[in-house]
């Protein structure tokens, strides 16, 4: 029931399809990319990595859907 909670509040303990890597912060239009998700494994809330391109945001997790 604690992990639940933890959930409704926004805290979760997500497992990645593969680590951050620097190519994930600007990937590039030639390379073959794949975009990293990761899944919560309590309650399987998913996010998938959006890369930031240009300024001073690296990217950041977005809701999958």
């Amino acid at each position: 029931m604690k992990k639940r909670f933890l959930c409704k509040i926004g805290w979760h303990k997500y497992k990645q399809d593969k680590e951050l890597h620097i190519k994930d912060i600007h990937p590039g239009f030639d390379s073959e990319w794949k975009c990293p998700t990761r899944k919560c494994i309590f309650c399987g809330y998913e996010e998938r990595w959006l890369p930031g391109y240009g300024g001073s945001e690296i990217g950041c997790w977005l809701k999958k859907g």
